[in-house]
C-alpha cells in the first residue's frame, strides 16, 4: 500500500494520519509518547491539505499500523480524559511541532518577561501593603478622578490602567487575585505573555473608562474586577471552540453566574458595576473575534 512520506531534518517520515486541529494532533502525539513509547520520533506538520499531519520516522510497517489503529480509536473520542490529561498535566516528554521550531527564534521570545500574571499579582500586593503606610498618597497616585479627564494628556490613559492595582480591603484583593490567577495563568500559557498583557491593558482601559464616565466628581474606585470579568468572558468565548475547551478547562455556567452577579451589583452600593459590565462586554467582543482567528 502506498504511503505518504516527507523529508524533515534529513530524515524520512511516514504519515500516520490527518487530524482536524493542532490540539487534536498534540493530544494524539502525547498519548502515543506516554502509552506506547516516549522515544518515538514524531513530527506534526500543520499544512497537509488544511489539516495537521502526524508523521513518524520509521520504516517499521507494523509500528505504523499500530499507530493508525490508535488514531482511529483516538478520533472516536478525542475529548476523552485519557487523551487530554497527558497534554495538560505535563506527563509526556516535550516535543517540537513545526510551528515551535520556527517561532522559537522570534523576537518576542528573546524579550519575554517571566510571567505577566505574577508581575500584576505582585504589584497589587505591594500597592495594598503601601496603603497601610499612606493610603491618601496611593489613591492620589493611582486612582483616576473626574477632574483628570483630558484626552490630549498621555497621563490620562496611564491613569485609566493604574486603578487595577488599588484594593481597599483584604477580601477585595483576595477575591480579585484568586480569580485573576485562575484565568490569567491559563491564558498566558496558551497565548503568551505579550498577548495577555495586551488583553489586560485593553480590559483595564475600557472597563475603567466606562466607570469613570458615570461616576461623580468626588468618587474614586479601584480593583482588578473589570480585568477579571474581561478574562472570564474572553475565556468563555474561546472555550466554545474545541481546540481551546480542554486547555482552558472553563467551568460551564460561570459566564452566566458572573453576569448574574453584575446584575445584583446594581442593587448594592460601593460596587463599580459599570467597570464590571465594561470588562465583560469587551471580553466577549474580543473573545468572539479571537476564537476563530487565533491559530494556536
Amino acid at each position: 500500500m502506498a504511503e505518504f512520506k516527507i523529508i524533515h531534518n534529513n530524515k524520512e517520515y511516514s504519515l500516520v494520519g490527518l487530524l482536524p486541529s493542532m490540539l487534536h494532533a498534540q493530544n494524539f502525539v502525547n498519548h502515543i509518547k506516554v502509552n506506547i513509547s516516549p522515544t518515538l520520533d514524531l513530527f506534526i506538520n500543520e499544512n497537509v491539505n488544511g489539516k495537521c499531519g502526524v508523521f513518524i520516522a520509521t520504516t517499521d510497517s507494523n509500528l505504523i499500523s499500530t499507530l493508525k489503529i490508535e488514531l482511529i480509536k483516538f478520533m472516536q473520542k478525542p475529548g476523552d480524559l485519557k487523551y487530554t490529561k497527558n497534554s495538560w498535566e505535563g506527563k509526556s516528554s516535550a516535543f517540537k511541532t513545526q510551528r515551535q521550531i520556527f517561532t522559537s527564534y522570534d523576537f518576542f521570545s528573546k524579550i519575554k518577561l517571566k510571567s505577566i500574571t505574577s508581575i500584576f499579582e505582585i504589584l497589587c500586593i505591594i500597592v495594598y501593603l503601601c496603603m497601610f503606610v499612606d493610603e491618601n498618597t496611593m489613591i492620589e497616585l493611582l486612582a483616576i478622578f473626574k477632574s483628570e479627564v483630558n484626552y490630549f494628556n498621555p497621563l490620562f490613559y496611564i491613569k485609566l490602567i493604574t486603578p487595577v492595582f488599588l484594593h481597599f480591603s483584604i477580601l477585595h484583593i483576595a477575591f480579585n487575585l484568586v480569580m485573576f490567577e485562575a484565568f490569567a495563568r491559563k491564558l498566558e500559557d496558551i497565548l503568551g505573555n505579550i498577548r495577555l498583557l495586551c488583553l489586560i491593558l485593553i480590559f483595564a482601559i475600557v472597563s475603567n473608562y466606562l466607570q469613570l464616565l458615570f461616576m461623580d466628581s468626588y468618587s474614586v474606585f479601584g480593583g482588578m474586577s473589570g480585568v477579571v470579568y474581561g478574562l472570564i468572558a474572553y475565556s468563555a468565548m474561546l472555550a466554545t471552540r474545541e481546540r481551546f475547551l480542554y486547555r482552558l478547562n472553563f467551568p460551564k455556567g460561570l459566564l452566566v453566574i458572573s453576569a448574574i452577579f453584575i446584575v445584583f451589583g446594581f442593587f448594592l452600593n460601593s460596587i463599580a458595576n459599570l467597570c464590571h459590565l465594561g470588562g465583560m462586554l469587551i471580553g466577549i467582543a474580543i473573545g468572539l473575534f479571537d476564537r476563530d482567528k487565533l491559530k494556536l
